[in-house]
């Protein structure tokens, strides 16, 4: 969220010089997870953007506290960033993304939110 966060709060023409202007409606939700879910099977990985691997931590407890504080202040600025796009500008600024390719920010708000659930589910089911 962090990165979706940070392209948010860059000034509007500084994302049209350096990714483009949307030229087409954007996705659906359901169609954008569907490319993702595609692009998964199809052997995508996040490739440099992949955590390292790490050792268990001692306090797991305490670990566990980071992470969600972390995740809640990336959350709270990606909401606050968000609120000062209007409906018009989601669909015309664009960003990239390692698998997707360009998408429109308003389907990069869509992967971001499906992406949460999807590590929220993988750690679901090893739990």
């Amino acid at each position: 969220m962090r990165p979706v966060a940070l392209a948010l709060g860059l000034p509007r023409f500084v994302l049209r010089l350096r990714f483009g202007r949307g030229a087409r409606a954007s996705r659906s939700f359901e169609a954008l997870r569907e490319a993702y879910l595609a692009r998964l099977a199809a052997g995508a990985t996040a490739g440099r953007f992949a955590p390292s691997p790490q050792a268990a931590p001692e306090d797991a407890a305490a670990y566990r506290d980071s992470v969600l504080g972390s995740w809640r202040a990336a959350n709270a600025d990606l909401r606050a960033r968000i609120a000062r796009w209007d409906e018009e500008a989601l669909d015309r600024h664009l960003l990239p993304h390692p698998a997707l390719g360009t998408l429109t920010v308003r389907e990069m708000l869509f992967f971001t939110l499906y992406h949460n659930a999807h590590h929220l589910n993988l750690v679901a089911s090893r739990a």
